[in-house]
């Protein structure tokens, strides 16, 4: 009889044990580490030059254009792209506002001179003082001068930071965007859209990334492995709730980006950046957009009519067809 009682107890397989959900998770369930850039790049305050995903980036995709930082963090990658390759503007926004204004803070930082006009090194706890504030309400007129004007700035007046959640909560939210930008940045970013909106949240941004973007417009993206989800499934009840329904598996981006869903016409692999921790070693990807791309009925409406119907030209992968 006991024998008999084993045998169904293993045969119904293993009781699965209810999750523990800890308070102390939920801060950080957007992926809105604000350590984040002490762990992925070497050297405190040297992001700009140690980050290795900036080796696999040119010039030529920003410099004079209009570009979008989503998930921005501290402002790190943001606030080298806007230093060293010239953009007419870079908008870093990240869901935390906390984060953002860790971010107008280093911009500040990157302002103040080394030392003062007669010599002496300037005070580094001058960031946390008054004046903060009254700079940067200078540079924040400085750079709506310059939007209104169309005249390019140098750095700092060519970036800001704002606090905004960039998911789309609906299909209409999508259709209402217009182009504002040349360049889009999502790096590190799949995964969190992907566990705190679902398959349908993440799928509305992608439209919204490439509607968002002008005719023959980047989109840079940088998406984690599913495998990395497991560990941060547990981090609210949604998020576990939607990482059990997840059918959409980041191998099948590429083809949803360049299906006529979304609308893109050419990809290029870009490499895998290397570093220390084997978990910050992400591909990047960039995607383009047609010059004579319009919004179609739902993304490019230059679709071929096939998932993932490409053709490899001079590295690119390009959808099968004549633009």
């Amino acid at each position: 009889m006991e024998t008999e009682q084993a045998d169904r107890a293993a045969s119904s397989g293993p009781v699965l044990e209810p999750p523990v959900f800890r308070p102390e998770d939920q801060r950080y369930h957007y992926g809105n580490y604000d350590m984040y850039y002490g762990y992925r790049c070497s050297g405190r305050g040297s992001a700009e030059v140690s980050d290795p995903r900036l080796g696999h980036m040119k010039r030529e995709w920003f410099e004079g254009k209009d570009c979008l930082d989503i998930g921005c963090n501290t402002g790190q990658i943001t606030l080298a792209i806007a230093r060293h390759f010239n953009p007419q503007s870079i908008v870093g926004i990240d869901i935390d506002h906390k984060l953002v204004r860790i971010a107008n803070k280093n911009l500040f930082r990157q302002q103040i001179p080394a030392v003062t006009p007669d010599g002496r090194a300037f005070p580094s706890s001058f960031t946390s003082m008054a004046p903060f504030s009254l700079l940067s309400s200078k540079i924040r007129s400085s750079r709506a001068a310059s939007r209104v004007t169309s005249t390019p700035q140098p750095f700092p007046n060519n970036i800001s930071f704002s606090q905004e959640n960039y998911v789309p909560q609906s299909e209409p939210d999508v259709e209402a965007v217009d182009q504002q930008y040349d360049v889009i940045l999502a790096l590190s970013l799949t995964k969190w859209i992907h566990l705190n909106w679902g398959d349908a949240g993440l799928r509305r941004t992608f439209r919204k990334m490439f509607r968002q973007l002008r005719p023959g417009g980047r989109l840079l993206l940088e998406p984690q492995s599913f495998a990395s989800y497991t560990k941060k499934k547990k981090l609210t009840p949604a998020i576990y709730q939607n990482y059990h329904t997840i059918e959409f598996q980041p191998s099948q981006f590429q083809a949803y980006l360049m299906s006529g869903e979304v609308g893109f016409t050419k990809h290029r692999f870009l490499g895998v950046p290397q570093h220390k921790a084997e978990g910050f070693r992400r591909p990047l990807h960039l995607y383009m957009k047609s010059k004579t791309s319009d919004y179609g009925s739902r993304g490019g409406g230059e679709s071929s009519g096939k998932v993932g119907d490409q053709e490899s030209v001079g590295g690119w992968r390009r959808r099968g067809r004549k633009e």
